[in-house]
């Protein structure tokens, strides 16, 4: 169980320190995260939103829409520091972007109500037996609408090259930033949609700043490795 430091909100070098040796801190690169960013907006009562627990229903029990009784460890890891972030950033909100819209791999329906809604109510169950607080839950099903309002409010944007951001071929829609640092994607476009038409979690996520009100908050986001680019 890790440290929970309960005195002030810590500066940058203190909460990278007081981490090094615990468990989530091994789980976790913070060195991109702009963690001085986010402490100076909570000291300064600014807006902050934190999302480290995100579970997918496809990585628990798809057939009755519940968690798993022990969790895959990046959800286990996830929640570990929700609570940490819960004792860190009091007067920051917590969400969860849970997601039951992408689906086990050869299966082509989509999740029913009835599933989608067990998985959420399994999902505030866990937290309130481990002692964790999420102030506000978001489904990724709920996102596909803005992400294509999203995709369509991009082709407007061009490089200095004057090519598009977006680029479309076969059905499947990319996104090129010109300056992602990981090297996955070719060209630095990685996709938005697939070509059978399914949105990514990139897309559905970033949809959420067609919102003026996530434009002005500081948003602390924490992912698995898989999705570094």
């Amino acid at each position: 169980m890790p440290e929970i430091i309960t005195s002030s909100p810590p500066t940058e070098h203190e909460f990278t320190n007081k981490r090094e040796n615990e468990t989530p801190r091994e789980s976790v690169n913070f060195s991109k995260c702009q963690m001085d960013k986010v402490i100076t907006a909570h000291n300064n009562d600014q807006p902050v939103e934190y999302e480290s627990f995100s579970p997918y229903l496809r990585d628990n029990n798809p057939d009755d829409g519940s968690l798993k009784q022990e969790m895959i460890p990046e959800d286990r890891a996830g929640l570990e520091i929700l609570k940490l972030l819960n004792e860190e950033f009091p007067n920051a909100k917590a969400i969860s972007l849970y997601d039951e819209y992408n689906l086990p791999p050869g299966q082509a329906e989509s999740y029913s109500k009835q599933q989608k809604e067990n998985f959420l109510t399994s999902i505030k169950q866990r937290l309130t037996s481990e002692g964790a607080k999420v102030d506000h839950f978001v489904s990724e099903s709920s996102k596909v609408e803005a992400a294509t309002t999203l995709v369509e409010q991009l082709k407007n944007i061009t490089q200095p090259d004057s090519k598009s951001v977006i680029k479309e071929k076969g059905g499947a829609i990319y996104f090129n930033d010109g300056q992602s640092e990981g090297g996955q994607y070719d060209d630095h476009f990685f996709p938005l949609r697939t070509k059978g038409g399914r949105w990514t979690c990139e897309a559905l996520d970033a949809s959420s700043f067609l919102n003026p009100e996530n434009q002005k908050t500081t948003h602390l986001v924490i992912l698995p490795k898989r999705f570094e680019i």
